[in-house]
């Protein structure tokens, strides 16, 4: 588990579940609780880290980690880490305070062409452009 949080990270809990059921060619229901007491573990034992986001989002990763834009390939849109979802909002052409929060989310899932499949990811986009626009505002 902390191989492909090294390997994938930062990723989100749900992706961790669904990569490591994947692997272990098992049911992702089958393996969650335990993907997710090893996740605390490893957090409690300071292998990786564990970040909860306001909007409820879980992601993992390696201390010092750097959040990279990748393809959507098999994700979907909750497996898409808050840093991600950042650094895609920071590299579209959007103006912080001239675009509102809904042309930002509608922006970020058109560039993963999530499209209405992305609905679910409003709040953790949202709270992306907000601290876009929080540090756009502070420079």
């Amino acid at each position: 588990m902390i191989q492909l949080v090294r390997e994938e990270g930062p990723i989100t809990e749900s992706w961790l579940v669904r990569r490591y059921a994947a692997q272990s060619r098992l049911n992702p229901i089958q393996v969650k609780a335990g993907v997710i007491a090893a996740a605390l573990n490893a957090a409690a034992q300071k292998e990786i880290l564990r970040v909860v986001h306001p909007c409820g989002q879980t992601d993992y990763l390696i201390p010092g980690q750097p959040t990279v834009l990748r393809e959507r390939g098999k994700r979907s849109p909750e497996d898409i880490p808050f840093g991600e979802w950042c650094a895609l909002l920071h590299a579209l052409p959007l103006k912080p305070g001239h675009d509102n929060q809904d042309k930002a989310f509608g922006a970020a899932a058109n560039a993963y062409r999530f499209g209405m499949a992305a609905a679910p990811s409003r709040p953790i986009v949202g709270r992306a452009w907000q601290a876009i626009e929080h540090n756009a505002a502070r420079a």
